[in-house]
């Protein structure tokens, strides 16, 4: 095989795996919506919506919570890493994503990529989260 045809072989598997979605069936971890209490040490499945970054983790044990390393800050189109783990990954503006999150304390809560490529630590926030526009 001539080495172009190769490089070209190479470039369209490695195309493919980059946007193949993350196959949440495979999981058998519980689904996290917003809204219950995370007990700690378990780590649970997470749809986030990343319209305006991933700085904001909401309505978890009755907290708002902030961290300061997001995987993604909203600015610009995401990441292409994060596309394998779209909910739908043909979506171009604002995707939900499928992640990890393990509440590691009372005041820690771990938020990783299936992966575990990417992680985040967030914290409880004194500030009120205000939404997303």
């Amino acid at each position: 095989m001539k080495p172009k045809v190769v490089a070209v072989a190479v470039v369209l598997m490695i195309g493919a795996c980059s946007t193949a979605e993350y196959d949440v069936t495979a999981s058998d971890l519980d689904l996290a919506p917003p809204g219950i209490d995370l007990e700690e040490d378990v780590t649970y499945r997470y749809k986030f919506y990343i319209h305006c970054g991933m700085e904001w983790l909401h309505s978890f044990n009755g907290e708002a919570w902030i961290t300061d390393e997001p995987i993604y800050n909203g600015v610009g189109r995401a990441p292409d890493g994060l596309r394998p783990f779209f909910v739908n990954s043909d979506e171009v503006i604002s995707p939900e994503l499928w992640t990890h999150i393990t509440l590691v304390s009372a005041d820690e809560i771990r938020l990783t990529l299936p992966d575990g490529s990417q992680a985040s630590t967030y914290h409880p926030s004194d500030e009120d989260w205000l939404g997303c526009a």
